[in-house]
């Protein structure tokens, strides 16, 4: 249980998240070593769900390099056909995925991915969503995590206000009430950035 948030802004992406980690009613600490969220190469990642797929990831060697400067729509494109496939090869060589129903392969897991400023989401069967398409819950803001409703909660009840808030000013907010509201979130507020 967590809470992983991103927000785009004209530079780029802010991320947060909370440094709790829940287990069948127990919660913990991470140590200061260990993170939920984290850089590998180009990316940032955050996980919500099996901390694993999120411990594997963030210590691979076989996730592609993107192209250089590239459009949202060629940026989509090769998350959708290359990332999504590197990460799933990688994640099933660690055994994290799982066979559900004798074909369908899920890594019980949520991520949220950043790359060139831009943030997507992840679900578990490895599709891919833009936080800035016009689909999301809210453009721009990418949630994951147990703390879900109560981040986005509060990124309605501040809507109003956002366009005079810094990214880190709203994700702060989001991730504060997450971690009021959900046992399962807690800790110290943890942020990465990354420039467009």
């Amino acid at each position: 249980m967590t809470i992983v948030v991103a927000v785009e802004h004209k530079d780029g992406v802010l991320v947060a998240c909370d440094s709790q980690v829940t287990d069948s009613g127990t919660s913990f600490l991470m140590h200061r070593s260990q993170k939920k969220i984290g850089t590998v190469g180009p990316y940032i990642i955050g996980a919500a769900g099996r901390l694993r797929t999120g411990q594997v990831l963030l210590n691979s060697d076989g996730l592609p390099t993107p192209p250089q400067r590239a459009s949202d729509e060629a940026l989509n494109k090769f998350m959708i056909t290359k990332f999504a496939a590197a990460a799933q090869n990688t994640l099933k060589d660690a055994g994290v995925e799982q066979v559900v129903d004798h074909e369908r392969l899920l890594t019980e897991s949520e991520l949220i991915v950043c790359v060139q400023g831009r943030a997507y989401m992840v679900g578990e069967d490895y599709a891919i969503m833009r936080a800035g398409d016009s689909t999301s819950i809210a453009s721009g803001i990418a949630i994951t995590g147990s703390g879900y409703p109560f981040a986005l909660g509060a990124y309605h009840a501040m809507s109003k206000a956002t366009r005079k808030m810094s990214a880190k000013d709203i994700a702060t907010t989001m991730v504060e009430a997450a971690i009021k509201w959900d046992q399962g979130c807690g800790g110290e507020i943890e942020f990465y950035e990354q420039s467009r």
